[in-house]
C-alpha cells in the first residue's frame, strides 16, 4: 500500500523534525547561539510567552510519561484543566540559531575536545549549526526571564551578540541556568536567512508538537497534575521521571 507508506514515512519524518528542533541541555551544558528575535516587534511571535498544562501518566511498560499540552484558556478557549482550578504554568521560549554546545562528557566520537584558556577545564564541541527552540518557565522570582530581559536592556536588542546558556544540575531542586550574552558577533549564513523567517511562532511550533497529547483529566482522574509552583523549579517541559532528570 504506497498510500499508507507514504503517510508513515511523512509522519516519522515530521515527528524527528519537532523532537530535534527543541533544544535539552544537560548538567554542565553550555550553548552558544544567536536570539532569532531581537525584541522589539511585539508581532514577532517566534519569542514568546504561553502556558502549559502537564499530567503524568504512564507508558505501557510502567514508566512515567509527562503529557503537555498548551492551555487554550490563554487563547480564549475553554480549558477542562482550568476549570478544575488545576493552575498552568508559565513559560517563555524563543528559536535561535545554535552554533554549537559545550558538553562535559564525550558522548559522540564527532565532538572535538577544547580546553578553556582560564581552568584548563576540557569540554567536548558538539556543531549544531541549526535552529532550536529553547523553553523554560520564567524561574523563581522571574529570574531566568529577567535575565534575557537585562540583555535586552543593555544592549537594546536580543541578537546583537551570540548568548550563552549553561545548565547546572540534573535533579529536581538543584538544577539552575544562566542565559548571558558574549561580545561575539554573529552573522545568519545565507542558506539560513530564508529558513528563519519561515520558523513558527512560538505557541505554534508547541501546538503542532503536542498536538497529539490532548487534555487527559477524565481519563487520568489519578494523575499528577503540576503547578505553577512545580513548574518554578523547572518541572513543565519533561516526558521522564522529573527526579532523575529536568531535560
Amino acid at each position: 500500500m504506497p498510500g499508507i507508506n507514504r503517510i508513515k514515512s511523512e509522519a516519522a519524518d515530521e515527528k524527528s523534525q519537532q523532537s530535534s528542533s527543541e533544544l535539552w541541555p544537560k548538567d554542565g551544558d553550555e550553548v552558544f547561539g544567536l536570539i532569532v528575535s531581537d525584541g522589539n516587534d511585539d508581532n514577532d511571535l517566534r519569542f514568546d510567552k504561553f502556558y502549559t498544562h502537564s499530567v503524568q501518566g504512564k507508558r505501557d511498560d510502567g514508566s512515567n510519561l509527562w503529557k503537555n499540552s498548551l492551555c487554550p484558556s490563554k487563547e480564549e478557549e475553554v480549558c477542562k484543566l482550568c476549570d478544575k482550578d488545576v493552575r498552568p504554568a508559565r513559560k517563555f521560549g524563543f528559536w535561535m540559531y545554535v552554533n554549537y554546545i559545550l558538553h562535559k562528557e564525550k558522548k559522540n566520537d564527532s565532538w572535538e575536545a577544547v580546553k578553556k584558556r582560564a581552568s584548563g577545564e576540557v569540554q567536548y564541541k558538539e556543531d549544531i549549526n541549526d535552529f532550536r527552540v529553547f523553553s523554560h518557565g520564567f524561574g523563581s522570582k522571574d529570574y531566568l526571564f529577567n535575565q534575557v530581559v537585562d540583555i535586552f536592556n543593555e544592549y537594546g536588542s536580543l541578537n546583537k551578540y551570540v548568548i550563552r546558556i549553561k545548565r547546572t544540575g540534573s535533579g529536581m531542586k538543584d538544577t539552575s541556568y544562566a542565559i548571558t550574552s558574549t561580545t561575539k558577533i554573529f552573522e545568519l549564513p545565507k542558506e539560513m536567512q530564508t529558513k528563519v523567517k519561515e520558523l513558527p511562532g512560538i505557541r505554534e511550533f508547541f501546538k503542532k508538537q503536542w498536538s497529539p497529547r490532548v487534555q487527559t483529566s477524565e481519563d487520568n482522574k489519578d494523575a499528577k497534575l503540576l503547578t505553577q509552583e512545580n513548574d518554578e523549579l523547572g518541572l513543565g517541559d519533561i516526558d521522564e521521571d522529573p527526579t532523575e532528570s529536568l531535560f
